[in-house]
Formats: structure tokens, sequence, C-alpha cells
């Protein structure tokens, strides 16, 4: 890692929302997975988040083990609830930083060899073709 930084503002909002607005900004290396040789990557991830304490009315209610969840996209999501009294912003930007890093970082023109293409299992050796086959045979 060459750099990380963040720059996060922490403001309350009406009904007890704690929100945190703000960048982590990285600049890293990695392997490729397929040459080995170093990979850089520029990261400049945004950070909205929205918290509440735990036990407001804010805080969006558990659901019931096994009920179905309705999610409308159109709606901003429900504010995360704090476990407890502490809002660490290092783990916010950690997390935001950690989601953004390319988990399978490549090469420019970086290509399997020839020989190494050739051993990759067939589509027909896959589960799903095992279980499309025996679902014909079964009928």
């Amino acid at each position: 890692m060459r750099k990380l930084a963040a720059d996060l503002t922490l403001t309350r909002e009406t009904g007890g929302v704690i929100r945190v607005n703000g960048r982590v900004i990285a600049e890293i290396v990695q392997t490729c997975v397929v040459s080995l040789v170093p990979v850089e990557q520029a990261i400049d991830e945004s950070i909205d988040v929205r918290l509440v304490e735990a036990g407001s009315p804010r805080a969006e209610a558990s659901a019931r083990p096994g009920a179905e969840v309705m999610i409308n996209p159109d709606e901003p999501d429900p504010p995360d609830v704090l476990s407890g009294p502490i809002l660490d912003l290092g783990v916010i930007a950690t997390e935001h930083f950690l989601l953004a890093v390319d988990p399978y970082p490549r090469a420019p023109g970086a290509e399997l060899p020839a020989e190494a293409a050739d051993s990759l299992p067939d589509a027909g050796d896959s589960p799903f073709a095992a279980l499309a086959r025996l679902r014909r045979e079964t009928g």
C-alpha cells in the first residue's frame, strides 16, 4: 500500500440520525492473478453512511427468522444501528476501502498460457451439467 487516506465529515440529522460523508483514497499494488507481475490500483471511493443508536425509532425492526423481507430499491437504505456507544470511523473507512479493492487484479494484456487454458475443466464437467444429465436420465 502506497497511500491510504480518508476525509470524513460527521453530522447529526433530525431524528437522531448520524451521517458520515466523505471519501477514502488509496494507491495499492497487488500481484496479477495470471502473470504474477505487480498491478497498481488507484481507489477513490465515496462514503455516505447513515447510523442510529440502538432503540431509536428510526432503527429498522428486526425481521423474524424465516419472515419474508421486502426491499424497495427506489427508497434509501435504512440507517445502520450502532452496536455500542462508540462510532469507529476507521472501521467505516476500512470497509469501503476493502470493498473497492479488485479481488482478482490482472495486468494489461495478461493471458493464460495455452497449456494452462487446455487444463481448465470443460463446462460438461460442472456440477450443473451433472445435475442436468441426471434430470434428463430420470425424466
